[in-house]
C-alpha cells in the first residue's frame, strides 16, 4: 500500500471513506446550516509531496460528495509550494 498518493488500492479505500464520512458531514456545512465553514483536506503533504495526483484527486473526490465549504491545507514554509491544490 502506498500512502498519500493515487495508488489505486490506496483511493479505493479512500473513496470508500468518503464515501461513508462526506454523507455526514455535508449536511452541517454552513451553506446548509450547519456549523462547517471550511476543510481541511491535507496536512504538511507539501513536506512529502510523492505525487502530484494527489492533492487534485482529493479535492475532487471531496467536491465529488458535496463539500462546498472552503478547502485548505497546513503546511510549514518550507513545503507550501508542493503541497497546493
Amino acid at each position: 500500500m502506498r500512502l498519500r498518493t493515487t495508488y489505486k488500492g490506496f483511493t479505493e479505500a479512500v473513496d470508500l471513506y468518503f464515501d461513508h464520512l462526506m454523507s455526514r458531514v455535508v449536511p452541517l456545512q454552513y451553506k446548509h446550516g450547519g456549523p462547517i465553514i471550511a476543510v481541511q483536506v491535507e496536512n504538511e503533504y507539501g513536506s512529502y509531496n510523492k505525487d502530484p495526483a494527489y492533492m487534485p484527486y482529493i479535492k475532487k473526490a471531496l467536491e465529488d460528495r458535496g463539500i462546498v465549504e472552503l478547502l485548505l491545507t497546513s503546511d510549514n514554509k518550507d513545503g507550501l509550494r508542493k503541497g497546493v491544490m
